[in-house]
């Protein structure tokens, strides 16, 4: 693993900055700024370019967002010599509004992320974050790590001016969010008590796995991880490049018969799944009818087959551990 930096954007209609963090002992922690009162442009290039060889950059959600306004400074900045503070602040402002815009419409990233002059590593999307089901805004993180300072932007982003004062505690909201994003890659390294994260590294997994299978896995998901592994085996079973598998699409079926779907090896003893087996086999999923929903009892517990998984039907109740036990919530595929 390269040498890491923890670091954070905020750009607003008057001032930007970026704060930073090198994660090694000892390790340096420092911010530019462009405003009004200052200009921190040229060596905030400098220093981004003697920390892209050997470096990876840390944050959240910065594929989408940080790194596509810190490569659009770096393949700009030569054309803003002459450019007065507000100017530059300008345009990076509207840099970042592109990059907003692009990734709320579900649009490709601006500067392709395979191609970023400096290396990223994006704990949002390591963590699947950007999954609908699963999105997490890092305050939401800062609540659950019970975080000391939960803090909003102070500043609305398009507000024209801003003061000194201003000035100084946005640059203090940043250092808190590389805070926040500094604990939580603890967390993915394994460094924590928390039971669940005590010494499982996620990041050195994700290493391991690339080395053996080839492919650049660090900002994957567990299951964009599975996915790429399941058509990296296909291929090779298969004898075919993987290319061709690009730019395959399904079509849209009106049914489906679960008979098509359920190996012919699965058997059961349990004669209540013996009936549940079979009743599934004559069943047909047609979603212009509306979704899916299968109900049965299995051992005195009431079930709910649906689209999106298999659900109990649980009385609401508190469950209070007793002396030397631990409660653990279990689900099952």
């Amino acid at each position: 693993m390269e040498k890491l930096i923890v670091y954070d954007i905020e750009t607003t209609l008057s001032t930007f900055i970026m704060c930073y963090h090198e994660r090694r002992e000892g390790g340096v922690k420092g911010h530019f700024e462009i405003s009004d009162r200052k200009n921190d442009l040229w060596n905030m290039v400098k220093y981004m370019d003697s920390h892209k060889n050997d470096y990876r950059w840390v944050g959240f959600n910065n594929l989408a967002f940080d790194a596509q306004v810190i490569e659009h400074i770096i393949k700009e900045h030569q054309k803003w010599h002459d450019y007065k503070n507000e100017e530059i602040v300008w345009t990076i402002y509207d840099a970042a509004q592109d990059a907003i815009m692009m990734s709320n419409g579900g649009e490709r990233y601006k500067y392709n992320v395979n191609y970023l002059t400096l290396k990223q590593l994006d704990l949002y999307k390591i963590w699947h974050y950007d999954n609908d089901a699963r999105r997490t805004s890092l305050k939401w993180l800062m609540y659950s790590l019970d975080m000391e300072d939960i803090e909003e932007m102070p500043i609305p982003h398009n507000q024209p001016t801003m003061t000194d004062e201003e000035k100084d505690l946005t640059i203090k909201y940043c250092y808190n969010d590389i805070a926040t994003t500094s604990r939580f890659l603890d967390i993915s390294f394994g460094l924590t008590d928390h039971p669940l994260y005590s010494g499982k590294d996620i990041i050195s997994r994700r290493e391991d796995i690339g080395k053996r299978m080839g492919i650049d896995c660090l900002n994957m998901s567990d299951v964009k991880i599975g996915d790429e592994i399941n058509k990296i085996t296909y291929c090779r079973n298969k004898s075919i490049p993987i290319s061709n598998l690009y730019g395959m699409r399904g079509f849209f079926r009106k049914n489906l018969k679960l008979s098509q779907c359920i190996p012919s090896h699965i058997n059961f003893e349990n004669q209540t799944l013996i009936d549940i087996h079979k009743d599934l086999l004559g069943k047909e999923i047609n979603k212009l009818k509306g979704e899916f929903k299968y109900k049965f009892e299995l051992d005195g517990v009431k079930y709910t087959m649906m689209q999106g998984g298999l659900h109990s039907d649980d009385p609401s109740r508190i469950v209070i551990p007793g002396p030397n036990q631990v409660i653990k919530d279990r689900d099952v595929n």
